[in-house]
């Protein structure tokens, strides 16, 4: 076996491994927390789309778990939004999904996101930047 195959497995067990967690949130919090830190090395590092895009949708079950998750994934996210313009969609539907625990704060930066991306470039962001505004503005407190 090569060693880029090699390389190339080990990628697609990361990336399979913290999806996993993501979507184990729910039913076992304190072991799929775990990978908090683990995940923001690989947004930091030049990982790849895949295992990016696998982290980011992990953060987004995390935040969703409750206020405090949220508060401490959210800045990770928003920093993504810089490293890896290319996963923007997946943000944003990692926002989305953090828009359960009904931080006011929280809430109104995902908006102030989500009406910036309303005219971006790609159709799926658009779409997903309007699907987070009406969700949010019709479930105003």
């Amino acid at each position: 076996m090569t060693r880029d195959k090699v390389l190339t497995k080990e990628l697609k067990k990361r990336w399979m491994i913290i999806h996993t967690f993501g979507l184990c949130a729910d039913i076992n919090p304190r072991v799929s927390v775990k990978a908090i830190e683990k995940a923001k090395e690989f947004l930091e590092a030049d990982s790849g789309a895949c295992l990016w895009d696998r982290t980011i949708i992990y953060l987004g079950y995390i935040g969703s778990l409750s206020k405090e998750y949220a508060r401490q994934i959210f800045p990770v996210l928003e920093k993504a939004l810089i490293k890896v313009p290319g996963q923007t969609k997946t943000i944003l539907e990692s926002f989305e999904r953090m828009t359960v625990v009904e931080d006011d704060e929280i809430n109104r930066k995902i908006l102030e996101y989500a009406l910036e991306y309303m005219n971006y470039s790609k159709s799926s962001v658009r779409s997903k930047a309007s699907k987070i505004q009406r969700f949010l503005t019709e479930n105003k407190r």
